[in-house]
């Protein structure tokens, strides 16, 4: 009875571990797994389709010639989220600077 109650416990804490650091996701951070995933996608039909053309079944490889396409559209299209991303919070960090330079200059008087 008492492993199960710290098998729940563990699951509960590990449940409530998961949450808050889903939480402290930024989108910065979702596109660039995202990204990755579809890296390890394109590395893995790759070598499937090496594999197909060896076993003779090249058939299939066009099948996985054409998910690797999509997967490559993926890719590229979170490439451009990612810059997309990084440029608006370059830019949110500049208009911060220029406030906090606003503030500066009104606690002297100008």
């Amino acid at each position: 009875m008492e492993e199960l109650t710290k098998t729940t416990e563990t699951k509960q804490s590990f449940i409530k571990k998961l949450k808050e650091g889903y939480k402290k996701l930024t989108p910065l951070d979702h596109a660039r797994a995202k990204k990755s995933g579809h890296q390890w996608a394109i590395i893995g039909g790759a070598l499937a389709i090496g594999v197909m053309f060896y076993r003779g079944v090249w058939y299939f490889a066009l099948f996985l010639g054409a998910i690797i396409w999509l997967q490559y559209v993926e890719l590229r299209k979170e490439k451009q989220k990612i810059d997309g991303i990084i440029k608006m919070q370059e830019q949110m960090d500049q208009q911060t600077n220029i406030k906090n330079d606003l503030d500066r200059l009104e606690k002297i008087g100008l």
